[in-house]
């Protein structure tokens, strides 16, 4: 794994970037060196800590919370090094909550339906007319920023708290060793209140099941 994070960063330097979607590769040989054991290594831990300096220079390629901070982008280097992920593109799925680093469930989709704790794919069921949560509508917005003020333009939901009500997934996967399907509990829509992501307004379903196999798991 060191090598390879040698191979990206060296790509970096040549402003040549790989793609940063969720992809894992199952065909991929095994690292010689696990995340937890490399701290005690003192090469392995110097490429590591080289790549996380190169991480925390980026710019555009890591959010925010991470950008010009080492300390945080090795915890990322190494989690995603566990999860035989880059590195970017799992830094891309992060967040703060309260000053704690959170992974988006999206992230979490992709961690475990390539594990093998599981069999195949997850199933996904849906409740309640979900039709009525596929209208939106534009607004426009005035806000204050360092050079004055200025309008910005939004998409927001055309749809109503009643509309939600009654609107579920359940997420089910077979676990490793059985035939069944073992189902989660109903996630309603109408109890997510953190909706970050613009897709929640665009594709509420697809955003609530990505929550609902981070609950699953």
């Amino acid at each position: 794994m060191c090598a390879a994070l040698k191979r990206c960063a060296y790509r970096h330097k040549g402003k040549i970037m790989e793609n940063t979607n969720i992809v894992t590769t199952e065909q991929q040989a095994p690292n010689t060196i696990s995340a937890s054991n490399a701290i005690f290594n003192v090469q392995a831990l110097g490429q590591l800590t080289a790549f996380a300096n190169l991480m925390a220079d980026s710019q555009v390629t890591v959010p925010a919370h991470l950008a010009g901070k080492p300390a945080d982008c090795m915890a990322i280097v190494m989690q995603a090094m566990q999860w035989g992920m880059n590195p970017y593109a799992v830094a891309q799925k992060t967040h703060l909550v309260n000053g704690v680093l959170g992974y988006e469930a999206q992230l979490v989709n992709a961690v475990i339906a390539s594990s093998s704790a599981i069999h195949g794919r997850f199933h996904y069921r849906y409740g309640g007319d979900w039709e009525r949560c596929t209208r939106t509508q534009e607004i426009t917005r005035d806000k204050n920023g360092k050079n004055g003020k200025y309008t910005v333009t939004e998409r927001v939901r055309g749809w109503t708290d009643e509309d939600e009500i009654g609107l579920f997934v359940q997420v089910g996967a077979i676990l490793r060793g059985e035939s069944e399907i073992t189902w989660g509990e109903p996630l309603y829509l109408s109890g997510v209140v953190t909706r970050n992501s613009p897709l929640w307004v665009s594709n509420p379903k697809q955003q609530i099941a990505y929550l609902g196999v981070k609950y699953w798991a």
